[in-house]
């Protein structure tokens, strides 16, 4: 029985990974195969308009799969870049299909995008783009450090378990400058069910020295049921408990 229990735990913990990072696929939106889309991008350096150039390497984005994108995002800096507000615009226009717009941001890490991936998870109604948004936000670490007020509100949308989720694993990439989540970390230690609190112990964890509040209910874990919870619980006191 409590094997079937623990199978059953890592099956959650699977489908809120591809919920986190893999389930975004919208109806009607077929990809291209990796190479296609590649020469595709290739070709486009004969265009002389920069800027339908722009549009036609923004309408490519739209068709490939997130693992293209390590490959194409060197191709697209020596075609022509794209400026974040070329990235705003074709998320304005690309209606069902704009979270490829948003995920591109975090390849791409287009400068001042931070301001509008915040205004996305703040006020975009489509569960999908806001869970987009934060994944994008991840990728800018520490940069993102003006999103910490909407990555701890985040934490509360129980709209997709996913997207919460997201938001305590990106507070944890933004590191220190993400100390105002610290109660609210402290919150799902105490309340969380386990698979969000082995996350938020290791975000408390990257949070360092200034999560020291915490360090109480860090401590109540260690005897936690789950091997996980208490492995990341005792390694972010090592690093938060100095005394």
């Amino acid at each position: 029985m409590k094997r079937n229990i623990k199978l059953l735990h890592i099956l959650i913990l699977l489908v809120l990974f591809l919920a986190f990072d893999q389930s975004y696929a919208v109806a009607g939106n077929e990809y291209c195969p990796e190479e296609e889309i590649i020469e595709e991008i290739k070709k486009l350096g004969n265009i002389n308009n920069r800027d339908k150039l722009i549009k036609e390497v923004i309408l490519r984005i739209t068709r490939c799969e997130s693992s293209t994108w390590d490959r194409i995002s060197p191709l697209i800096d020596e075609l022509c870049g794209i400026p974040t507000k070329e990235l705003i615009k074709a998320y304005e226009l690309a209606g069902d299909k704009n979270l490829y717009i948003i995920r591109f941001f975090g390849k791409y890490k287009s400068g001042d995008a931070v301001p509008f991936l915040i205004k996305i998870l703040e006020e975009d109604p489509n569960v999908y783009n806001r869970s987009s948004a934060v994944s994008s936000l991840y990728s800018y670490g520490p940069n993102a450090h003006e999103a910490v007020d909407a990555l701890i509100k985040a934490i509360d949308d129980q709209t997709q378990s996913g997207l919460s989720a997201g938001a305590v694993v990106t507070l944890g990439a933004i590191g220190p400058e993400a100390k105002k989540a610290v109660p609210r970390l402290i919150k799902v230690l105490e309340q969380g069910v386990w698979y969000m609190k082995f996350r938020a112990a290791h975000t408390l964890e990257m949070i360092g020295p200034e999560a020291k509040e915490a360090i109480p209910a860090l401590k109540s874990l260690l005897n936690h049921d789950y091997k996980l919870v208490r492995k990341n619980a005792a390694e972010a006191l090592e690093i938060i408990d100095t005394n």
